[in-house]
């Protein structure tokens, strides 16, 4: 087996790879004073420090400004995803969402925790104590690419109760460590509550791979709590069920997302039959028929060619 095999996200092999990768995208776009600020900064939170509560303040006196001296233009960085023994094939993941600030926030961390003698998790846990809800962000987009650490997981399953949704969102949208990482129970608390926010949880990396019959069973009755409520069920919640599989409620609520005066609401009851269908499911009989007439009907562009191969 090759060293490659062995690489995990989050040792300090990695690490260190990943760090060159943001500080060469980082610098790219720096002007001249950024720069400057940026090498000082890194300078500064090498240097050892008494204890983790010392280290983690000294990295927020540095993180706090990354805002004002680095600014907030969008950044691109191309990351690895690892193989994992889950069945999780090796790939690239491009972050196109990070501002520099994040990304400068991002670099100054991952230069502490490759730097410090101290337990790399406690500091990470006592810099997000410290951090304001935009730091936070910036800690847990990377979070995948920082540490890999059995204590994150309860870790996450505190951030999952934020009522900031941008937090959340850090977390739980195009980030790959909720899939990689967390257990069954707790990642379905997370699709849950990202449906709950009104958050798509088409954002959710690799869902599919994850989605199972305990989440389905939920989704399920999220559904029927929202009819009862007279409440619109979360459109990309479609994404979960199978039709093979779902009551005949279901069903119905499943028609009329299909006919519905909503882009959204088509769009994802549509989506996911026609996945179930290109993966071999038989659909219900009344579902087939109404897909296969959508096209005939529906006038959004996107909408009708994902259905016309079923005319």
């Amino acid at each position: 087996m090759s060293a490659e095999a062995h690489v995990t996200s989050g040792d300090e092999f990695a690490l260190k790879s990943h760090l060159s990768t943001c500080l060469f995208a980082l610098q790219a776009s720096l002007a001249e004073a950024q720069h400057a600020w940026l090498v000082e900064a890194m300078a500064a939170v090498r240097t050892d420090t008494a204890d983790t509560e010392a280290l983690a303040q000294r990295l927020m006196c540095f993180m706090a400004r990354a805002k004002r001296c680095l600014g907030e233009q969008r950044v691109s960085v191309t990351l690895p995803v690892y193989a994992s023994e889950s069945g999780f094939t090796a790939g690239e993941w491009t972050l196109s969402h990070w501002s520099k600030a994040d990304l400068g926030r991002w670099v100054l961390l991952a230069t502490a925790l490759l730097a410090s003698p101290h337990d790399k998790y406690l500091t990470l846990a006592a810099v997000f104590r410290f951090a304001d809800n935009s730091e936070k962000r910036a800690v847990l987009i990377g979070l995948y690419w920082l540490l890999e650490d059995p204590r994150l997981v309860a870790f996450t399953a505190e951030v999952q109760r934020t009522n900031d949704l941008n937090v959340f969102c850090a977390l739980a949208t195009a980030n790959p460590f909720p899939t990689r990482h967390l257990p069954e129970t707790q990642f379905n608390q997370l699709v849950l509550k990202a449906l709950f926010l009104g958050v798509s949880i088409d954002h959710i990396v690799d869902i599919q791979a994850r989605n199972n019959a305990e989440l389905q069973r939920m989704a399920e009755d999220y559904l029927h709590e929202r009819r009862l409520a007279d409440r619109e069920i979360p459109p990309s919640l479609w994404l979960l069920l199978k039709a093979s599989n779902v009551s005949q409620p279901t069903q119905a609520a499943w028609l009329l997302a299909l006919n519905s005066d909503s882009d959204d609401q088509r769009y994802y009851s549509a989506r996911a039959l026609v996945s179930g269908w290109e993966a071999g499911e038989p659909l219900p009989i009344a579902l087939e028929k109404a897909l296969r007439q959508r096209p005939d009907t529906e006038t959004h562009p996107t909408i009708r060619a994902l259905v016309q191969d079923m005319h």
